[in-house]
């Protein structure tokens, strides 16, 4: 699911199931809840990771650039960024930054909760962005 340049979202009980690629990618966004949803990128019926897993690169959960942002009680299952906050572009229109997130009461079982691709010369700015019980 790829969504872009829009405002007031809310995403809410939804199940997604082997995506192929990032599963969820909100970009230049403003406004967003999301809770209660679920990801699922599992090469196996284990609940562990197994080497067989790591084959399920690039299944990211929730990719995100923007601006107020709210995601919680989701669970995600990946061999990836469980969510990658990622800079907002140059030709953004909701915000000049990617700032203003919560993230809270996430099961996360894959590579990470990360902020990403952010380099300061670039001119990107990514400001007040919280993990919590994740």
């Amino acid at each position: 699911l790829h969504i872009t340049n829009s405002k007031n979202i809310l995403m809410q009980y939804l199940y997604f199931k082997d995506s192929p690629y990032w599963t969820v990618y909100l970009e230049d966004v403003k406004n967003v809840e999301i809770h209660h949803t679920n990801i699922s990128a599992a090469r196996t019926k284990k609940d562990y990771h197994t080497y067989y897993d790591i084959t399920a690169f690039n299944t990211d959960g929730f990719d995100i650039s923007g601006e107020n942002i709210y995601i919680h009680d989701c669970e995600i299952w990946n061999d990836d960024d469980c969510i990658a906050v990622k800079p907002q572009s140059s030709t953004s229109k909701m915000s000049n930054c990617s700032r203003n997130m919560l993230f809270e009461r996430i099961n996360a079982s894959g590579l990470g909760l990360t902020i990403g691709s952010v380099s300061a010369s670039n001119g990107h700015c990514v400001d007040n962005i919280t993990f919590r019980d994740a």
